[in-house]
């Protein structure tokens, strides 16, 4: 395993869950990879995309680029990983289009944990877990088969599916990554204060009817919302982010 760049850190400790740059750093020293964290980022760039704001995203990323390109040769990365849909989103899809290419693939954690699978080994874990995918990891991009099977090598993890009767219609043959609903994440960058209202709504509708004793997420920025909406909501839950939980369950090599 080569060394790793930690893309996302920033975003994180704006987001208020640094708890999520802590995991990472956990799981990398737990898995003996060697990592460099990259402070020097546009914190939550990528995400205004996702807001309508493409052409300011496009005018800012040579700026990142440059900063992520000196990281990888100072540094001899061999891949970057971030927590955030967006930011994978946004490097492999949005701006790719636009012509913009790392100098090393940018891959989402639950991927790299995914490729990395053989080599990990765990100890039971007696949770429900019930999974909720970022819409730009999920629905947009197609990575639902990594964090699923990760969590599904967790001995005694019991992996619950989100169900969403309103979308639950047969002919459409909808999978759950097609019905999970955002928490509002974004809504922390427009209108902040309904955040914690709509994810309580996710939680009260979506999540509680299955008795999970875990809700999570793919994408960091979701776990911020559900965070707050369960704070917000008193929900007898634990919310925790996909790979803090890997990385509790991870035996240390």
């Amino acid at each position: 395993m080569g060394k790793v760049l930690i893309y996302g850190w920033g975003s994180s400790l704006h987001l208020g869950i640094p708890e999520v740059n802590e995991g990472l750093v956990n799981l990398f020293k737990k898995m003996k990879v060697d990592y460099v964290i990259h402070e020097d980022e546009a914190t939550c760039a990528e995400g205004l995309s996702g807001l309508g704001y493409n052409d300011e995203l496009i005018q800012i990323a040579p700026k990142i680029k440059e900063k992520i390109e000196k990281a990888v040769e100072k540094h001899g990365i061999s891949v970057i990983v971030t927590p955030f849909a967006a930011s994978y989103y946004g490097w492999n899809y949005t701006l790719k289009k636009e012509g913009f290419e790392l100098p090393v693939p940018m891959v989402h954690i639950s991927q790299y944990l995914y490729d990395n699978l053989p080599k990990l080994h765990f100890k039971e874990y007696k949770k429900r877990v019930l999974i909720h995918d970022g819409c730009r990891l999920g629905r947009y991009a197609g990575v639902v088969k990594e964090p699923r099977e990760v969590l599904k090598a967790i001995p005694s993890l019991e992996l619950l599916e989100i169900h969403h009767p309103e979308l639950e219609v047969g002919a459409r043959n909808l999978k759950p990554w097609d019905m999970s609903p955002c928490p509002g994440g974004w809504l922390e960058i427009t209108m902040q204060p309904l955040m914690k209202h709509v994810a309580k709504n996710v939680i009260d509708r979506y999540v509680m009817p299955e008795e999970p004793d875990i809700v999570t997420s793919t994408c960091a920025n979701g776990y911020h919302a559900f965070k707050a909406g369960k704070e917000y909501g008193g929900h007898n839950i634990e919310v925790k982010f996909f790979s803090n939980i890997v990385e509790e369950a991870l035996l240390e090599e």
